[in-house]
């Protein structure tokens, strides 16, 4: 069903399509789109509503008028500028717009056929304003049109009388204006064209890609120099295959370059961008090894640190660094052999230096205790710290394959942490995980008090040990003891010291304390117990006292 009657078929509010689904029973839904109106449902009301869209559809196109006209995408946009979508989709009008297959703009109207003619008629009348005319001319001639802002300022003295747009690769110009003025603007861009091209003839030549990207870098500067110099206008293009200047094979990814002026100032033009291209394509390529963690120090803020290199050193020369896997560490210097040289040792050396400031080294974790390590890195990083202020510090991730830890930093003191790092890791690798029951007298303390008190028997046999409590803490759970065996067994004993009542050297209680007097344990207890070895711990909250 086409476009124009989708709205007539949906209703204001969707009315008639839901009298029509509501009719074929309750299992059956519509959508819209395009020329396609889609029933969905059980096959009974799909066959009952399909027989009722399509009568009311047939009806429609007895009893409403229907035109449909060609037009263009300026007068497209002008048309939808004076009508709102509302005026457009009324109760007894409908209006559609749809690009057919060849690219042309289709405009379908349809109502009660005394109000679409006189929609028809006021629709022709605001096409006649914006009629449009395609006047053939040189792809050279359109392109400075469309691209050469002094050309534009001329045709834009006349804007009052019509509108244009060139386009190059079709090879024309479309004039916009009334269709009463058609005759008299096209004259008028005729002999503004004319009066431009008088003495002004074009060349071509073919470039490769590499040539118009270095043309065309730092802001067009060279290029600029080129136009400024010879009096003429240069143009690039790519998509050149149908231009009927082009009349020799073109091999990708080759450039055309059209240079516009007069005879003398173009072959000045084209002998210096012929000389320039000569010269791009004696450029040397050298890779220089540069770990990726120092590109951002090479590059700069802003890319000054690189372009002050590259000014200095070789203003010809172009600086990229590696993307890939296989040359994340290295950057290219390419340019003329003499400058890549100075350039390339230029760099190295800055590359040598910071390398020692931001000196980066892998530090291996066996697997086995990956996740001892992860779990000891707080404790890690405060001891790096105690030897000297690392740049970065990276552990492996849990969930990565990644076994290496990152470091970065002044070279003497990345050294110093590797030493001792290398050490706890060596340690680590020795240790032993062992477990044990939560004896049941334990266990309500371990639920208010079980980091605090994980933290002090980890104290009291002199740190560098794992214990880790269950999530749920219950009798048939256990705790883990990971670290050096020695340790291990010493903090096992206590806790099986803390559950003894006959032990002598530690024990644990706990008390109930009013809510009063909470606030004033918690600043004076440590006062009241003093040096004694005895910890006091307060509970998280103290909302029962």
């Amino acid at each position: 069903i086409p476009l124009v009657f989708h709205d007539f078929i949906r209703g204001l509010d969707f009315e008639t399509i839901k009298r029509i689904l509501t009719d074929s029973g309750k299992y059956v839904q519509a959508s819209f789109d395009q020329d396609l109106v889609t029933l969905t449902g059980s096959k009974i009301c799909v066959e009952k509503a399909q027989e009722k869209v399509l009568s009311f559809y047939h009806s429609l196109e007895q009893n409403l008028k229907r035109f449909t006209l060609t037009i263009t995408q300026k007068q497209q946009t002008e048309l939808r500028k004076r009508f709102s979508d509302s005026f457009l989709s009324s109760e007894d009008l409908s209006v559609s717009f749809q690009v057919s297959p060849t690219q042309q703009h289709i405009m379908n109207i349809l109502g009660e056929p005394e109000k679409a003619r006189k929609f028809h008629e006021n629709i022709l009348s605001i096409i006649r304003q914006f009629s449009s005319s395609k006047v053939a001319y040189p792809y050279w001639v359109t392109k400075l049109f469309s691209s050469d802002s002094e050309a534009q300022a001329v045709l834009n003295n006349y804007a009052s009388k019509f509108s244009y747009d060139p386009f190059p690769l079709h090879e024309y110009i479309e004039i916009i204006c009334d269709e009463s003025r058609m005759q008299d603007a096209t004259k008028i861009l005729g002999n503004i064209i004319n009066d431009i091209t008088a003495d002004t003839s074009y060349d071509t030549l073919l470039i490769p890609e590499s040539t118009v990207k270095m043309l065309e870098s730092k802001d067009q500067t060279k290029l600029k120099t080129i136009e400024n110099s010879t009096l003429t206008k240069i143009f690039f293009e790519t998509d050149i295959y149908k231009l009927s200047i082009i009349n020799s094979p073109v091999l990708r990814p080759e450039y055309l370059c059209i240079i516009v002026g007069q005879s003398q100032q173009i072959k000045n033009a084209k002998q210096q961008i012929v000389d320039l291209k000569d010269f791009y394509s004696s450029f040397t390529t050298k890779i220089i090894e540069a770990p990726n963690h120092l590109h951002k120090y090479i590059i700069g803020s802003k890319g000054k640190s690189l372009n002050d290199y590259i000014e200095k050193f070789g203003p010809n020369s172009n600086v990229s660094f590696g993307k890939e896997v296989s040359n994340l560490d290295q950057c290219v210097v390419k340019g003329p052999q003499g400058e890549i040289t100075s350039l390339a040792s230029a760099l190295t050396s800055r590359i040598s230096d910071l390398a020692n400031i931001h000196y980066k080294l892998l530090v291996n974790v066996p697997n086995n205790i990956k996740l001892s390590v992860n779990n000891e890195k707080d404790s890690i990083a405060i001891m790096l710290k105690n030897i000297g202020m690392l740049e970065s510090l990276i552990f492996p991730s849990d969930s990565t394959q990644s076994n290496q830890i990152i470091l970065i930093g002044k070279k003497v003191v990345v050294d110093r942490c590797e030493i001792a790092l290398k050490e706890r890791i060596a340690t680590l690798n020795l240790s032993v995980t062992k477990y044990m029951p939560i004896p049941e007298n334990l266990i309500p303390i371990l639920k208010d008090f079980g980091d605090a008190v994980l933290k002090a028997v980890s104290n009291d046999v002199g740190g560098d040990i794992h214990i880790q409590l269950p999530k749920n803490i219950t009798t048939n759970d256990k705790l883990s003891f990971f670290g050096i065996s020695s340790k291990v067994d010493s903090a096992m004993e206590i806790f099986k010291k803390l559950t003894s009542k006959n032990s002598t050297e530690y024990y644990f209680d706990m008390m109930s304390v009013s809510n009063e007097y909470i606030d004033p344990l918690i600043y004076s207890i440590f006062i009241i117990i003093g040096s004694s070895g005895v910890r006091v711990y307060f509970p998280h909250t103290v909302a029962k006292g």
